[in-house]
């Protein structure tokens, strides 16, 4: 080899190393994209599925366990060491006593965080199934639980299992809402045979792609108003946002919103409205929508998210954002958001 060819593969050899260096400086930093609005993000490709605020303390149910943030320093305390030993945290709520109840798939944790205990419940003490789906609690401050097997409520004991032998569509009980008029929506994420199953005041109603909905996987039920109610439905790449209304005294699906209301064809994975009146409507692949007066804008991880898929989204007491996705979780300030919106 002569000494010009060795110096022109040495060259080449640099400038791959260099290359390759700056890609690996770039994506082991957690660099974020150029064109992010604002998100700070926390976490390495954890699964958060849910949150709950108490005053400036977010707790984040996870696959790993209960995290705990500081809304006000914008800060993650970590995992809580109370509850060490907790995987697939899907539901989190905090009850009219402070206490925070987590759903994952050994039961329920009850945890005080006056104390720093917490009580387990499960199959022994009366769930129909250890691997809970979804928590709501009652406007009398019962707790429901949706299960694999079925639903039950608790208040100062477990009560009756509700099943298909009981009134709902299917067993499995993903998502369950108690509204503000008593009555308890169950959603079934079983396609094809799930559902909607409603019931209020001894009456059971049922609701499928047979009657309205655009599928029949149910991922959350939020209510915009006394007389309005949105159910996230769907599967990989199919599903819909379903709008029911009350009619004679009963909830019928009055329209499926599509792409001329700001809401993307496919799976449909969370709701939420902000005190701003922006309706973030979250999918499994493309992001989230936020919808206001007949606008619409798309965020991405391009904007910063750290995943397309968006489980959850809450405001803290100073209204800024946090967003629970499947790479983790997101934070931004609300004036971001508006600015950006009303920008685009």
């Amino acid at each position: 080899m002569n000494l010009k060819l060795a110096k022109i593969l040495l060259a080449i050899m640099v400038l791959l190393s260099a290359s390759w260096g700056i890609y690996w400086l770039a994506h082991s930093t957690g660099q974020v994209e150029p064109n992010n609005i604002g998100f700070i993000t926390f976490g390495d490709k954890g699964i958060a599925f849910d949150m709950a605020l108490d005053d400036d303390t977010l707790y984040v149910s996870a696959r790993e366990g209960v995290y705990s943030f500081n809304t006000t320093t914008i800060q993650n305390r970590g995992l809580l060491k109370e509850l060490e030993g907790i995987s697939y945290a899907k539901s989190i709520l905090l009850d009219e006593d402070g206490k925070v109840w987590i759903g994952h798939n050994q039961g329920i944790s009850v945890y005080d965080p006056n104390t720093g205990k917490s009580q387990l419940i499960n199959e022994q003490k009366g769930l129909p199934d250890n691997r809970v789906n979804s928590l709501s609690c009652t406007v009398e401050g019962s707790i429901w639980v949706g299960t694999w097997n079925g639903a039950v409520s608790i208040e100062d004991k477990i009560g009756e299992v509700i099943n298909q032998d009981k009134g709902l569509m299917v067993d499995m009980v993903s998502e369950i809402y108690a509204d503000k008029g008593g009555g308890i929506w169950f959603g079934s994420a079983v396609s094809p045979q799930g559902g909607l199953s409603y019931f209020h005041n001894g009456r059971w109603d049922y609701y499928d792609i047979n009657n309205g909905l655009p599928h029949n996987s149910i991922n959350d039920i939020y209510s915009i108003s006394d007389s309005e109610i949105l159910v996230a439905t769907g599967f990989y790449d199919k599903g819909g946002l379903c709008c029911l209304s009350i009619n004679n005294d009963r909830w019928v699906p009055k329209k499926t919103l599509g792409s001329a209301d700001g809401v993307l064809d496919g799976k449909i994975r969370s709701i939420f409205q902000d005190d701003s009146g922006i309706m973030w409507i979250g999918y499994e692949f493309q992001g989230i929508s936020l919808i206001k007066d007949g606008k619409s804008i798309l965020l991405t991880m391009s904007e910063g998210l750290p995943h397309n898929e968006v489980m959850k989204v809450m405001q803290d007491r100073n209204s800024n954002y946090w967003l629970a996705t499947a790479g983790g979780v997101a934070y931004i300030e609300k004036e971001r958001i508006i600015a950006y919106f009303n920008r685009m």
